[in-house]
């Protein structure tokens, strides 16, 4: 067994004595802990004792290379929040003391009377005062960092680039429609469509969030209390925000005019609106808007872009419904010169709408075409028409409509209205359209060709058939399409098919165009119907006249052409006031 050492005899305690303190008891062996002051009296005898100044330590300590391990955990643990107080806060109490600090007498390194912010050329480094300096050096970071911001701002991947067309040599688009070597988005319909302030306001806060805080601080006095993250755009309230945001997608535009999103949007708008070309002049050149010629480009692309869509549908099978009407705009000449007068011009506008829900094998042209030679419309009757008519359904329609008058103005059978609608949901819809449906229509190109002449007609169906949507005599196969329009269109399309029925091929004597005369004329022809046949005089008090006169309703000047909505305001004002007269 290994001897063992023998313990070291404890030390006593012995007493501390301290001239002109009491002396501590044994119990008492650790020094008091040390105010703050006394740990700053210390701390600043230290960096007198070598012949520092606080600036010089705080610049030595955090720039001084090749620092100890030490010193460099000390920054470390500073900077990246391990101890505390965290650097914010000291930073606020040092920006508070500069602030509440006077400028000496002999400081001319900034001139007092200004904001505090230096000029562009003087160094930070020879402003005396903190106050002034803190201020500069802190807008000089925001300059950069919203530098920064705006180099991500006008980046691709940002989704604000887009272009009104794409150049090659000549100018112009690629044939094929393509986009060519630009990898920018080419402008679209579907691009406008996306198009929203909400949207934009997102890549606004991600990308630009330092410009976006000062601009918001700029315009809303209380913005950096509030912490507002989230706007509505539905609010009037909030018409700040949009501004802060027009200002940013301005700012910008301007930075580089490959981020014209925005500026583009809103361009397409103007020109809906009708807005004069002086306006483009001035938006364009303040970064609102883009100028009118690249608009006009704009409009233009979409418009070739939706014509190939078009095309293709065709191509592919798809079935459209053309509606066309005339148009005119009288020009009226402001200077007179020889040969410039007044004029009439006219021209021809169409509109292509997709069919949907629709058996194809109605549209076959060689059944349609055998069907016209069987002429099966002579063996039409009285008793065909009306074995025809679904009476059970028009019996329905006449229950609700004599209901719809009672629910409308009597208030204790208002309860019912519920009831009544859900009832035309389930029994008079034969073949309602869904509700979220939406219907594919493309506008046409508008030509110049009279629709009031047989030539005329002939070179505007063309225009719109072959050179807009692609259908010609190889195209043509076996497939009738619907024309539709006004009274006088219908007019001049069956006379079109008359005189050209002696040509051979189908599509030359346009044996494949089924006019159909517009629901909206229909209904006009069939009001101006009613009107004039049930107008009588004010002798008889059934009559319209008689209502006319009780409710001060003008007389139609045309029995043949009666105002629509006039019309058919005093037709069910009539009838209500009948179907009520039958339950008083």
């Amino acid at each position: 067994m290994a001897p063992k050492t023998p313990a070291r005899p404890p030390k006593a305690l012995q007493p501390t004595t301290t001239p002109g303190l009491p002396s501590a008891t044994p119990s008492s062996s650790r020094k008091p802990a040390r105010q703050d002051p006394e740990k700053l009296e210390t701390i600043l005898a230290a960096i007198a004792d070598v012949d520092w100044t606080v600036p010089v330590f705080l610049e030595k300590f955090f720039s001084l290379e090749d620092q100890p391990s030490k010193q460099q955990r000390q920054i470390t643990a500073m900077l990246n929040g391990t101890t505390k107080p965290y650097l914010g806060t000291v930073l606020e109490v040092i920006f508070q003391k500069a602030k509440a600090t006077k400028f000496r007498a002999d400081d001319e390194s900034i001139d007092a009377g200004t904001n505090m912010l230096a000029p562009r050329q003087q160094e930070i480094r020879n402003i005396r005062h903190a106050y002034p300096a803190m201020v500069t050096w802190a807008a000089r970071l925001t300059g950069d960092l919203v530098n920064e911001e705006a180099k991500d701002m006008i980046a691709k991947e940002t989704g604000l680039h887009c272009r009104a067309g794409t150049k090659k040599l000549g100018g112009g688009e690629d044939d094929d429609g393509s986009q060519g070597k630009e990898t920018d988005t080419l402008v679209s319909w579907e691009t406008l469509a996306s198009f929203s302030l909400k949207s934009l306001e997102a890549v606004a806060v991600k990308n630009a969030p330092i410009l976006w805080s000062i601009l918001n601080s700029y315009t809303n006095e209380g913005y950096q209390d509030q912490h507002v993250c989230a706007y509505d755009y539905g609010c009037q309230f909030l018409t700040v925000v949009k501004v802060v945001l027009n200002a940013v997608l301005a700012l910008t535009f301007g930075r580089s005019n490959r981020a014209s999103l925005y500026a583009l949007g809103r361009a397409v708008w103007m020109f809906a609106a009708k807005a004069p070309h002086t306006l483009y002049r001035v938006e364009s050149r303040l970064g609102m808007s883009v100028a009118y010629t690249t608009v006009y480009r704009a409009l233009a692309t979409m418009s070739q872009q939706k014509r190939r869509i078009l095309r293709n549908a065709v191509a592919s099978g798809k079935n459209f419904i053309v509606v066309s009407d005339n148009i005119q705009v009288y020009a009226r000449e402001r200077e007179r010169r020889i040969g410039k007068e007044n004029r009439m011009i006219t021209g021809l506008a169409g509109t292509a709408i997709l069919m949907e829900d629709y058996d194809p094998a109605a549209f076959d042209l060689q059944d349609l075409m055998q069907r016209q030679k069987e002429q099966g419309r002579k063996n039409l009757t009285t008793k065909v028409i009306l074995d025809d008519i679904n009476t059970t359904h028009l019996d329905n329609v006449a229950t609700v409509q004599f209901l719809q008058a009672l629910f409308a103005f009597v208030p204790q059978c208002s309860a019912y209205k519920d009831e009544l609608k859900e009832f035309m949901k389930s029994h008079l819809a034969i073949k309602p359209i869904q509700p979220t449906r939406r219907s594919t229509i493309i506008p046409l190109a508008t030509n110049s060709a009279d629709e009031m002449t047989i030539q005329g007609i002939k070179e505007g169906i063309l225009d719109f058939a072959s050179t807009q949507m692609g259908i010609n005599r190889d195209t043509l196969g076996n497939r009738a399409s619907i024309w539709s329009g006004d009274g006088k269109t219908f007019n001049m399309l069956h006379l079109l098919k008359k005189l050209s029925s002696a040509e051979e091929h189908n599509f030359d004597a346009f044996r494949w165009v089924i006019p159909l005369l517009e629901l909206w004329h229909t209904k006009w022809t069939d009001l101006s119907r009613t009107v004039r046949g049930h107008w009588g005089s004010t002798d008889d008090p059934a009559s319209l006249a008689t209502a006319a006169e009780e409710t001060d309703f003008p007389t139609p000047t045309d029995m043949r052409k009666v105002d629509f909505y006039d019309g058919s305001h005093l037709v069910n004002l009539a009838l209500d006031a009948h179907i009520l007269n039958c339950w008083e």
